[in-house]
C-alpha cells in the first residue's frame, strides 16, 4: 500500500514538469543584421536607388508549455520593410527553426506591390541551432535563385551584412547594397 501511494505521488509530481524553449539565438541574427527603422539602401547600373525602411523586426524570447503539449520548440528572427513607392519592392526576411526535425530555414519573400510575390528559402537539417555550427551550415554567403518567378529572380544575402543583391526582371537590372 505504501509503495502504491509513493507511485502516485511520483506521477502526480511529474505532471508538473514544464518543457522550457530558448529564446532565438543572438548570433544568428547576423544574416539579416538590422534594427527597426534602419534603411535598407540599394543602386542599380543606371543610377536608380531604391531606400526601403525596416518597419517591424523581432526575435523571439523563451517560453515554456506544459509536458503535455504535443509542441516541439520553435524559434525565429525577422523583418519587413515598407513598401517603396517608386518601384512597389517590399521585403521580409526570415530565419526559423523547429527543434523536433532540427530543420532550419533562412528565407526572403520579395512583394511587387502586394500583388505577387517571390519567396527564396533555404533549409538545413542542423541538430543544434545554438552551436556556432549552425552558421556554418548557411555559410558566410547565401545566393538563391529561381528559374520560375514572378518577378525577382535571386538574392544575395551576406552575413553580418544582409542582402546585398537582388534581381529585378521587371526593371532587368541587378539591385546592389549602397553602403
Amino acid at each position: 500500500m505504501r509503495t502504491l501511494f509513493f507511485v502516485i505521488i511520483a506521477l502526480s509530481l511529474s505532471g508538473c514538469k514544464e518543457t522550457h524553449c530558448p529564446a532565438f539565438p543572438t548570433n544568428l541574427v547576423e544574416y539579416f543584421p538590422y534594427s527597426n527603422g534602419d534603411e535598407l539602401k540599394f543602386m542599380n547600373t543606371n543610377n536608380d536607388t531604391v531606400t526601403l525602411k525596416i518597419n517591424k523586426y523581432w526575435t523571439s524570447d523563451s517560453y515554456s508549455f506544459d509536458w503535455n503539449c504535443k509542441c516541439s520548440c520553435e524559434a525565429d528572427a525577422g523583418f519587413d520593410t515598407d513598401d517603396s513607392d517608386k518601384y512597389s519592392i517590399k521585403i521580409e526576411g526570415r530565419i526559423h527553426f523547429y527543434n523536433e526535425s532540427n530543420s532550419s530555414i533562412l528565407s526572403c519573400n520579395f512583394y511587387d506591390a502586394q500583388l505577387s510575390n517571390d519567396n527564396f528559402e533555404i533549409e538545413k537539417i542542423i541538430e543544434n541551432p545554438y552551436s556556432d555550427k549552425f552558421m556554418e551550415s548557411f555559410g558566410d554567403t547565401v545566393v538563391m535563385e529561381k528559374n520560375d518567378y514572378y518577378r525577382f529572380g535571386s538574392v544575395k544575402i551576406i552575413k553580418g551584412k544582409g542582402i546585398v543583391e537582388f534581381w529585378d526582371n521587371k526593371q532587368n537590372c541587378n539591385w546592389m547594397k549602397i553602403e
